[in-house]
């Protein structure tokens, strides 16, 4: 069985972090290279949201989380 994780972020961690844009590119914290973000898509109308945004790491072959509710998540400490 694979075990979820999961963490949480507080409005007032959100609040001063930089706002995502679908197709910004970050610098990766796993292999230093820019990758693009990419938005979700909401499940009611199938269109693209801000909700949850993530990117993909060729080098390690994983999607990581980039953002919540438009914030960059990246660099928060947990």
């Amino acid at each position: 069985m694979k075990l979820l994780s999961y963490t949480t972020f507080g409005e007032e961690e959100l609040e001063n972090q930089p706002k995502t844009e679908e197709g910004m590119e970050i610098i990766c914290p796993h292999c230093g290279l820019l990758h693009k973000i990419k938005y979700g898509i909401s499940c009611s109308t199938g269109k693209k949201v801000d909700t949850l945004s993530s990117y993909s790491c060729p080098q390690t072959g994983k999607t990581y989380l980039a953002g919540v509710n438009g914030k960059l998540v990246i660099g928060i400490k947990k």
